[in-house]
């Protein structure tokens, strides 16, 4: 269940009587931390995730939910550089059993309406879980930052099929997509560039709103930014992707009065 809230008198009435009676956490041992299984379908998909946790309520419950349609917005130039990015970082990467995710190491920042925020992990959507004026993408790729207070923020990039440009990123991932749920891993000696999915010089039109995860717990408080230029790759490189993961994309949502672009 969520948090009880408290306002600062409330809380010092009870910190002046006792403060600091806890005891300190402890090792997990062997043991695990399970959140509940979620899907995207059948009976434990999107229609489904508010009733698997209590936690998880605002899958149904929210009014500021990803993903949504961009539909008769142009885009504008947004509040953001990306120029901090490491030109090589070593390859970390995970199939969590709902999509290939890659980690990022610490020191890869992005500033995003005037924040620092810390690209934390890239994975992708097939098909894309944003779409413009209805039209899907075949995948869409989330960049996940944090700032220093714990504060979300997500660049979306398309894929877009193109017969003869290759994308020199997917060409150093797909032989190291791991097929199957699995821990993270890192194959020795592998790079990857992150400017090659995305030109910090030329990438910066789309649209920004405000939104949540797409993923249980649904949380909200999220900034968005959807890029307007797809990065291309082949019919091939999509496809070792999709045959890993399709499907696993979140419905549309409901705006809720929402701008887009405020």
């Amino acid at each position: 269940m969520p948090p009880l809230l408290a306002d600062t008198d409330q809380l010092a009435a009870f910190t002046a009587i006792f403060q600091g009676n806890r005891r300190p956490p402890q090792s997990l041992h062997d043991r695990t931390i399970e959140s509940p299984h979620w899907t995207y379908e059948g009976a434990e998909g999107p229609e489904a995730w508010a009733d698997l946790s209590p936690g998880y309520a605002a899958c149904a419950d929210g009014f500021a939910q990803t993903p949504v349609d961009i539909d008769a917005v142009s885009p504008v130039a947004l509040s953001a550089d990306l120029a901090a990015w490491r030109d090589q970082e070593p390859l970390h990467i995970h199939n969590n059993g709902h999509t290939v995710q890659i980690n990022i190491p610490p020191g890869n920042f992005s500033v995003l309406d005037g924040v620092t925020y810390q690209l934390q992990q890239l994975h992708y959507h097939a098909h894309s879980e944003h779409t413009l004026a209805g039209e899907p993408f075949p995948v869409e790729i989330h960049f996940v930052h944090a700032d220093e207070l714990g504060n979300l923020a997500v660049i979306a990039l398309f894929l877009y099929e193109n017969e003869e440009l290759r994308n020199d990123f997917l060409d150093a991932i797909i032989p190291h997509l791991p097929p199957t749920p699995q821990p993270e891993a890192s194959p020795p000696d592998v790079t990857v560039r992150l400017q090659d999915l995305i030109d910090p010089e030329l990438d910066n039109e789309g649209w920004r709103y405000d939104g949540s995860l797409t993923t249980p717990p649904c949380s909200e408080g999220v900034a968005w930014f959807v890029l307007a230029t797809p990065a291309l790759a082949t019919p091939d490189q999509i496809e070792a992707l999709t045959q890993l993961y399709e499907g696993n994309f979140r419905p549309l949502q409901d705006l809720h009065g929402r701008a887009i672009n405020p």
